[in-house]
């Protein structure tokens, strides 16, 4: 498995992830680590693009006009599809230990949420997503930095990297 390396420029990307995709003048296109994609929209879904990181990246969505959703990939661990819903569940698994008031693996009762985030197990293409309120989102997105990215995601990736 190739190993997990953060990189300098990982934290342009935490500026960039604080200030979000939302609005349209956040980022320019200079801006390399900030994939913006052209808005995909649906009913209830718009892509905004996603952050990319040394080991992955985090995909941004709006979902109606209420939440935000992180998806968070993490290519640096496998392309294999066993191998992937191995390292889906442990991670899951981690984070759920480390946040359980902020964990649930019933992505329904986000639905309920209204002043607070959640981090639910991720699907075929992601290891975990997080949704928040659009009311919460900019506590949310501190929270998700602080204690996911700069904490959580490093030791997580060290221990997998490791065979842990």
């Amino acid at each position: 498995m190739p190993e997990a390396k953060i990189t300098t420029i990982d934290k342009f990307v935490k500026a960039d992830f604080l200030k979000g995709l939302v609005s349209s003048t956040r980022h320019t296109d200079s801006d390399d680590w900030v994939s913006k994609q052209p808005v995909k929209k649906n009913k209830r879904l718009e892509e905004l693009g996603s952050y990319i990181f040394s080991w992955g990246q985090i995909y941004e969505h709006l979902v109606g006009s209420y939440f935000l959703v992180w998806r968070f990939s993490i290519s640096t661990l496998t392309t294999n599809s066993d191998e992937h819903i191995t390292y889906r569940s442990r991670v899951y698994s981690t984070l759920e230990s480390q946040f359980p008031e902020f964990s649930s693996e019933q992505a329904v009762l986000v639905a309920g949420l209204y002043d607070s985030w959640c981090i639910y197990p991720g699907t075929s293409t992601e290891m975990f997503s997080i949704v928040t309120t659009l009311e919460t989102e900019d506590d949310a997105r501190e929270w998700v930095l602080n204690n996911i990215i700069n904490k959580a995601l490093p030791e997580i990736l060290n221990d997998l990297n490791n065979g842990i």
